[in-house]
């Protein structure tokens, strides 16, 4: 169950991975062609025609500082240096302008290392049990019949 889930959680990071690059994409032409970051009037037009089917239902928010974001590298948020962030009903995905950094790669990232080696682990006992059964119905069998041969 937990591997499904897990599996469900890195679709959807993906998408939402995937949606967050495309708004970043059109901030960041917005911000060639106009020298300055859109208003929440011009952000919402820039996502309009954005495909909104990979990560439906969220709001993004341009932020100049994001509390649980990092810092960008001069220490200091101006207007050139942004996060693009959403609400996940708990926390915040974001994405950082100064480095391209995603939050949510990470959390994808650390899925696969907590649950990838968790994955052998059920073909392994089927294999133990498969294993087991065949040498008790094979030591069974040579009890019925202890002058055959083994084939």
């Amino acid at each position: 169950m937990i591997l499904v889930a897990g599996i469900s959680d890195t679709y959807n990071n993906r998408n939402i991975t995937a949606a967050l690059l495309d708004r970043a994409e059109a901030v960041k032409q917005f911000v060639a062609r106009a020298h300055r970051l859109p208003d929440n009037k011009e952000l919402n037009a820039l996502f309009e025609g954005l495909p909104s089917h990979r990560a439906p239902g969220y709001q993004y928010t341009l932020n100049i500082s994001l509390p649980d974001s990092p810092l960008p590298p001069n220490g200091v948020s101006d207007t050139s240096q942004w996060t693009l962030s959403l609400w996940r009903g708990e926390w915040n995905e974001y994405y950082c302008s100064w480095n391209g950094y995603i939050s949510l790669t990470t959390q994808t990232a650390n899925i696969w290392k907590v649950c990838g080696p968790c994955i052998p682990a059920p073909f392994a006992a089927v294999g133990c049990f498969y294993a087991a059964h065949r040498r008790k119905v094979g030591k069974a069998l040579r009890a019925e019949n202890p002058t055959s041969s083994r084939s």
